[in-house]
């Protein structure tokens, strides 16, 4: 890992993550106002990427919105124009962290291409990774042929977008655990999570290197 240059956002959602401290311990979108003919605020910034935007809710009060149009949000744009200024730098792999579901996502997660190029040595790398990050099991495939998204799919995804920029290896990480504690995983799991994650990325990168 010490191989390579790191770039970290470590939150993508200030303003949403401090309602979930302080109003709303599930709430999952930013903090936009609302828009003109509705009660309801925010947007969810993974699905207001522009690769494969329009497939999901429209509705604004819909926990999934996905926004006017795509990068409406400040969030999101500032992460695309960040992304665009390195991606020309040899990035080689982007991911993105959510909770939970202890799954690791390949692209794509819209209707779009049928698999990506690199799918099968990426799949290999998560087999890899996965076997090693005990004592959780992880689960690893594309989006829309797991559970819930099965042959549905979704659209606006950062890892998509990062994928479609011409990144390599670009993953959605959905931490621990399967259900048991969801979005309330206790404090005391965070060092074990967080030591789970480094030994994931350390054999991902071994694959690149």
């Amino acid at each position: 890992m010490k191989k390579f240059q790191w770039h970290i956002i470590p939150n993508a959602n200030p303003d949403g993550y401090h309602f979930t401290r302080t109003e709303d311990r599930f709430w999952s979108k930013n903090r936009r106002n609302p828009d003109k003919g509705s009660k309801c605020s925010g947007v969810n910034l993974n699905r207001n990427f522009p690769s494969g935007f329009g497939k999901g809710p429209k509705n604004p009060c819909a926990r999934a919105y996905i926004g006017k149009y795509p990068l409406s949000e400040p969030e999101t744009k500032a992460i695309a124009d960040y992304v665009k200024s390195i991606v020309h730098n040899n990035v080689i792999m982007a991911l993105s962290f959510h909770c939970f579901g202890q799954t690791l996502f390949t692209p794509f997660a819209y209707d779009g291409p049928s698999s990506h190029p690199l799918l099968e040595l990426m799949h290999t790398m998560l087999e890899d990774a996965t076997h090693h990050m005990l004592p959780n099991y992880y689960q690893y495939g594309l989006v829309r042929t797991y559970l819930r998204y099965k042959n549905e799919g979704i659209g606006g995804t950062s890892m998509d977008f990062y994928a479609d920029q011409g990144i390599p290896f670009a993953y959605t990480w959905e931490l621990p655990d399967m259900g048991q504690h969801g979005m309330l995983m206790p404090s005391r799991k965070i060092q074990e999570i967080g030591k789970e994650v480094m030994t994931g990325l350390s054999r991902m990168t071994a694959w690149i290197y």
